[in-house]
C-alpha cells in the first residue's frame, strides 16, 4: 500500500509539475518576438525629488500613449505598470535639474535623454526629463523618450512625437 501511495503521489506532482511548465512556457510564448524587454507588461520607477510639481499626470499621459500605439509604431505591444518607487524597474524616468548632454552630444535645447532600446534591453532603461518645463513641454518630450525606449530613433512614426525637434 505504501508504495501506491507514494507512486500516486510522485505521478500527481510530477502532472502538477508538467502543468506548472505549459503554463510558464505558455505565457512566455505570448511575448512579441520583437519586443526587446521579453516582457509584455513593463515596471516603470519614477524619480521626481527635483520635480517642482506633480508630474504623475505627465507619467500616466505618456504611457497610456505609447500603451495605445506601441504596437503600430515599435512593432509590438506594451503594457506599462507605474511603480514609482521600484527598486529595479525595467524603466526607470528621472526628472534632473539640468540636462546638458545626452549620448555625447552636449546642447543647452536638449529637454530629454533615454536608452534607445532596440535588441536587448538593459537591466533598467533610463529616461531624462529636464525640470521647469511646461505640462505640455513635459509631456511630449516623455512621450519622444520613451519612444527611444522602444527602439524608435528621431525620424521614426509618428513623426509628431519622433521629430528631434
Amino acid at each position: 500500500m505504501k508504495k501506491i501511495v507514494s507512486i500516486l503521489v510522485i505521478g500527481l506532482s510530477l502532472t502538477a509539475l508538467w502543468g506548472a511548465l505549459i503554463i510558464v512556457g505558455a505565457s512566455y510564448d505570448t511575448v512579441d518576438e520583437d519586443n526587446p524587454y521579453g516582457e509584455e507588461t513593463l515596471v516603470v520607477g519614477v524619480d521626481a525629488s527635483q520635480a517642482e510639481r506633480n508630474v504623475t499626470p505627465v507619467v500616466t499621459d505618456s504611457l497610456e500613449y505609447w500603451e495605445e500605439n506601441s504596437d503600430q509604431h515599435a512593432d509590438y505591444p506594451i503594457e506599462y505598470q507605474l511603480d514609482a518607487d521600484a527598486e529595479d524597474p525595467d524603466v526607470r524616468i528621472v526628472w534632473v535639474a539640468d540636462l546638458e548632454d545626452c549620448d555625447s552630444v552636449s546642447d543647452p535645447a536638449i529637454a530629454g535623454c533615454a536608452d534607445l532600446v532596440e535588441d536587448r534591453a538593459p537591466g533598467t532603461a533610463l529616461v531624462e526629463v529636464e525640470t521647469g518645463l511646461s505640462q505640455e513641454q513635459a509631456r511630449e518630450t516623455l512621450k519622444h523618450e520613451l519612444g527611444h525606449t522602444l527602439g524608435l530613433r528621431h525620424g521614426d512614426a509618428p513623426q509628431d512625437v519622433m521629430s528631434a525637434t
